[in-house]
């Protein structure tokens, strides 16, 4: 008696662990009846988020879903870029399931781009020189001394991390050798957007 009721739990136990194989299969399509392509389809628990299968749609809208499991109800979710999400609970049994999404547009957040005041590219530093102009700046040498890192002492020499610069290029070109304080005083302060 005691064998029997054993080797009945065991069997009991061991169909609850049993999973079994569904195979959902179908086509996406939008309202016109065209296959949209790269459409994801998803399958989950019905009261859960986390995916369990996916798939994407080919060139002619067909997905196929494969998934070993147990559960009394599923629930498939359809989405593709500019179209409205649609999900659908089905019980947990193979199925053809073709889909037809309406399209809603993608809006986008408005996004600013602002370049940060100092950045450095490989052994380049680069200073964004409108972080740095003041309203009384009349020549971009009264920029650079304001600049981090940058010094300009009383003589007019220009110091990098306090050591002397050896080259003052202006649109690339080193114009005026070692007489760079030409130019910080007679550059308008306007004329100037980067200096590296």
């Amino acid at each position: 008696m005691k064998f029997s009721v054993f080797l009945f739990l065991f069997f009991l136990f061991l169909s609850n662990g049993i999973s079994a194989q569904i195979i959902l299969k179908g086509k996406v399509v939008d309202e016109n009846n065209q296959p949209l392509s790269s459409a994801s389809v998803t399958l989950s628990y019905k009261n859960s988020n986390s995916i369990l299968a996916y798939s994407i749609t080919d060139k002619n809208g067909a997905y196929q879903l494969n998934w070993n499991g147990n559960a009394d109800s599923i629930k498939i979710t359809v989405y593709a870029l500019n179209f409205a999400r649609k999900e659908l609970i089905i019980p947990f049994i193979s199925a053809t399931l073709d889909f037809s999404l309406t399209p809603q547009p993608l809006v986008l957040k408005e996004v600013k781009v602002q370049q940060p005041p100092v950045w450095q590219r490989k052994d380049t530093i680069n200073y964004n020189i409108s972080e740095f102009k003041q309203p009384q700046d009349r020549v971009i040498g009264d920029i650079i001394a304001r600049l981090p890192g940058i010094e300009v002492t009383s003589g007019g020499q220009i110091k990098y991390n306090g050591k002397p610069i050896n080259k003052y290029y202006i649109e690339g070109l080193d114009l005026l050798e070692d007489r760079y304080g030409i130019a910080n005083n007679n550059i308008p302060a306007g004329s100037v957007d980067k200096v590296q």
